[in-house]
This record gives C-alpha cells, sequence and structure tokens, in this order.
C-alpha cells in the first residue's frame, strides 16, 4: 500500500510539472543603467552639499513611443518616473529603466530630462530572445558608452555594477 501511495504522489508531482521556457509570461527583462552626475566640483549632484543640486523627484523620463514622446507614469511602481534613487556605502546615484521598446522592435529612444532645459538622449539596442529582452548597446547623445560582452563591470564604493555612467557637468 505504501509503495502504490508513493508511486502515485511521484506521478502527481511528475506530471504537474511544466517547462516554463516556452510560457510567454516568464520573461526576464534587464533595462537599467545607473547614473552618477558630478558638478565641476565633483560633487554628486544628489547631495545636498553640491551648488548643482538636483533633487531626484524631479527628474523625469520620457519614451518615444510610435512618434510620441510619452511621459513615463506608473504610480503603483517604485520607480514611477523610469528613475529611482539608490545609495551605496552613502553614495547616491540614479537607477532609469530605458524603453524596452515592442516585440519586434530593436531600437529604442529614452529621454531622461534631469530638470528643465537639461535632456540626455538614451538610444538603445535591445536584444530579445524567448523570455528575455536586454540592452546590448547603449548611446548618450549619440557616444556609445556600453556593449553587451565587452564590459567587466565597473566597481564604484564597493558595489559591481554592469552599466554605470559617471557624467561630469561643464
Amino acid at each position: 500500500m505504501k509503495t502504490l501511495l508513493a508511486l502515485l504522489v511521484g506521478i502527481a508531482v511528475l506530471t504537474s510539472c511544466k517547462d516554463d521556457s516556452d510560457d510567454p509570461t516568464a520573461v526576464e527583462v534587464d533595462t537599467s543603467v545607473d547614473f552618477v552626475r558630478v558638478d565641476k566640483n565633483g560633487i554628486n549632484v544628489f547631495s545636498n552639499a553640491s551648488a548643482n543640486y538636483i533633487d531626484p523627484s524631479n527628474v523625469e523620463t520620457f519614451y518615444l513611443k510610435n512618434g510620441d514622446k510619452v511621459e513615463v507614469n506608473n504610480p503603483d511602481l517604485a520607480a514611477s518616473k523610469g528613475v529611482i534613487l539608490n545609495e551605496i556605502n552613502g553614495n547616491k546615484y540614479l537607477r532609469m529603466f530605458v524603453y524596452p521598446g515592442e516585440v519586434d522592435q530593436e531600437e529604442t529612444i529614452t529621454y531622461l530630462q534631469w530638470k528643465e532645459n537639461d535632456t540626455d538622449t538614451i538610444k538603445s539596442l535591445m536584444s530579445r530572445s524567448p523570455g528575455a529582452v536586454f540592452i546590448s548597446k547603449l548611446w548618450i547623445n549619440n557616444s556609445l558608452i556600453y556593449e553587451a560582452g565587452k564590459s567587466k563591470g565597473i566597481t564604484w564604493n564597493g558595489g559591481l555594477f554592469e552599466r554605470l555612467i559617471t557624467i561630469q557637468d561643464k
């Protein structure tokens, strides 16, 4: 009887498992880019000590969708405006999520508006495979700054980052 019960439980477990590799709802999306921005004196602009202080809550992100510039506004997300301020060992940086695009779209444009009249254009080449979307190349204001497979990661303040961009104010 115990053998029969064990056999039935085993069959139930094996038949209840399924392969999620073809499940379109199981998708890994890697579209984040981390930014450190410093003023001309090398002080982080997310610090109140900077004369060029930028209030992270005022930073806005826009996606270029079908030729229209669309403001990112997802109030249910922690990064409701497409950006979120993070901190490592007391140093602040901004994590931005670029526009992943549509299913058949390789190139996307995201605008990062630091403050009025101060916007960077981020162009991304997205790679897609069943179950994954990730950035393969990234340009800021037409300068290539990241290429997948060629970056070994960047260490900053004790953390390892895949895509960490430092912007120096002029």
